[in-house]
């Protein structure tokens, strides 16, 4: 084997590698990239859009069983029936809530913690798509419909060394 056929193998090698490589890096992206805007529609600012504002002709697209999550707002746009859940300095209150099984939920989350952020989800497969990105001092809205199936459904912050959580019980 001469020195140059040596060479041009081991240069096709190596093309070939980086090329098989530069594909894994665009499919991991792709993949993540669309499980990151699998969370559902955000909703405009300053405003809590429901399930029965909505219809069809308005928003066609829309797919009723992913969760609506707002923009950041103000305590005074919180709806009424909201749930409202704060997270202060490592702790989430209420721990516990209730629903009934089907109801369409309106989560208010209240970052009052003065230095993190957070990301809470819930850890049920059928709700990992029910998650919120909140900043020090946010405030988001989520609504989406519980499950049909009685039960505890816990929540927490998927930050590395967060220790928050909660659930909520569908009775």
């Amino acid at each position: 084997m001469s020195a140059d056929n040596f060479w041009s193998k081991k240069y096709f090698i190596i093309a070939g590698c980086l090329i098989i490589l530069f594909f894994i890096v665009v499919a991991v992206f792709v993949l993540l990239c669309f499980r990151a805007s699998n969370v559902g529609p955000v909703a405009p600012p300053a405003s809590v859009i429901t399930f029965s504002d909505i219809s069809p002709e308005e928003v066609w697209w829309l797919d009723p069983v992913k969760p609506l999550q707002s923009f950041p707002m103000e305590k005074k746009d919180i709806p009424a029936d909201a749930v409202r859940i704060t997270i202060n300095e490592g702790v989430i209150a209420p721990e516990t809530f209730d629903v009934i099984p089907g109801q369409q939920v309106v989560l208010a989350f209240i970052n009052n913690d003065p230095k993190w952020s957070h990301i809470i989800r819930f850890e049920e497969e059928s709700l990992i798509d029910v998650s919120v990105g909140l900043r020090s001092g946010e405030i988001k809205i989520i609504t989406f419909f519980a499950p049909a199936q009685k039960g505890e459904y816990g929540f927490k912050c998927i930050l590395p060394l967060h220790n928050e959580k909660g659930i909520m019980i569908v009775k």
